[in-house]
């Protein structure tokens, strides 16, 4: 009886002290959790404006005669915490550009570099009276591989653990994913509104990123406003952009108003295009080269979804794509990023093969209009 009575009575304390402590508790924890919150960057999304397109992707050349990036990542409040805010309508869905499958890979001997696991999707201005252009989202996985903080091959353990430590393990990776995807809801045609807290210019383009360090200081938000749809594609020819033959020059206005730059970033459109690849080069991730047939080329980047040697146009088509840039050899000390422009479509319905029968009613209306106009030379020369 007494040992039952002593129990209870050590209950009867831990309930009260427990109905002491718990306020303090839940306070603790909810603090914390709001601290937390707080700690990931500028939050303050309400008190500033939206950032142009056109000012994020500003150039100027450098003392050594190269574009590079006019844009300056804006500081806030008394901790000047870095912020902008964009607002456009996402070219792509998530899953068709780059492949987010997670691959996590520890930095080690041999791996620089490899970047595993990555996301990007393009977002447009909507708001082309004022503004112009568009901007890529990108995430990677193994920021750890990257340049900045790989320490190299034959480096010590700590060193290679030190730089894995900005990588995402699969399981972060796939949250990371799906706070960016908002749960795999993302797709082409939506609003919205993104919150970036980093980004970096890259191979001629300013980037929204988390500056490959997955600290959430430096996390993007995308915010879905509404479900919209596609901007109509640009028409444009190659040779706005190009200069005549397969290693022309690419034409390029360090102020963006004409040539390549203008339209990066954006969803484009060629006409009466040919591809000059055989068709068994027409795959998932392939660059392939297209020709207006006139002496001016292009490269087109294709999508992972759906592009295969049967499908491959053998003729002239029309394709629809988002203008990028990415030039294969470029580091911001000595690079030029003024080449590697490319236009990648993501999307199969992009690339339109004019039908037969379309082509056979404009021969006919041509041969109708030359017999018209024979028969009325003759009566006009009788």
């Amino acid at each position: 009886m007494q040992k039952f009575y002593l129990s209870r009575c050590v209950f009867i304390r831990l309930l009260r002290i427990t109905a002491v402590c718990l306020p303090a508790v839940l306070f603790f924890l909810v603090a914390s959790s709001a601290a937390t919150a707080q700690g990931v960057g500028f939050n303050a999304w309400d008190s500033i404006g939206y950032t142009d397109f056109s000012d994020m992707q500003a150039l100027e050349y450098d003392t050594n005669g190269y574009p590079q990036s006019d844009f300056t990542i804006p500081l806030h409040g008394a901790d000047l915490l870095p912020g902008y805010k964009l607002y456009g309508v996402v070219l792509n869905n998530p899953g068709d550009m780059l492949d987010s499958t997670p691959n996590y890979i520890p930095s080690a001997n041999g791996t620089k570099w490899w970047m595993g696991a990555q996301w990007q999707v393009f977002v447009q201005t909507l708001a082309p009276t004022t503004d112009f252009g568009g901007a890529a989202l990108w995430l990677g996985q193994n920021y750890g591989n990257h340049g900045w903080h790989h320490p190299g091959d034959n480096a010590t353990q700590d060193e290679y653990d030190e730089a894995t430590a900005y990588s995402y393990t699969n399981e972060l990776w796939t949250g990371e994913v799906n706070r960016v995807s908002l749960n795999g809801t993302l797709k082409a045609g939506d609003i919205v509104e993104v919150h970036a807290r980093g980004g970096l210019f890259y191979k001629g383009k300013f980037n929204v990123n988390e500056q490959h360090d997955n600290d959430p200081y430096y996390d993007f938000d995308i915010v879905w406003k509404e479900e919209g749809e596609l901007p109509e594609p640009e028409d444009i020819a190659i040779s706005d952009v190009r200069e005549e033959g397969t290693d022309g020059a690419y034409e390029f206005d360090v102020t963006r108003a004409t040539g390549a730059e203008h339209y990066q970033g954006t969803l484009v459109q060629f006409t009466n295009v040919q591809l000059v690849d055989d068709v068994s080069a027409w795959l998932p991730d392939a660059t392939v080269t297209i020709t207006d047939g006139d002496g001016y080329y292009f490269s087109l980047k294709l999508g992972l979804d759906g592009f295969d040697p049967s499908n491959a146009p053998t003729g002239t088509f029309n394709v629809t794509g988002i203008f990028d840039q990415e030039p294969k050899y470029w580091t911001p000390a000595n690079g030029d990023p003024q080449t590697g422009y490319r236009l990648w479509t993501t999307d199969l319905e992009w690339v339109v093969v004019p039908e037969p029968g379309t082509m056979a009613l404009l021969v006919a209306g041509g041969l109708t209009t030359l017999l018209l106009w024979r028969r009325r030379s003759r009566r006009t020369t009788s």
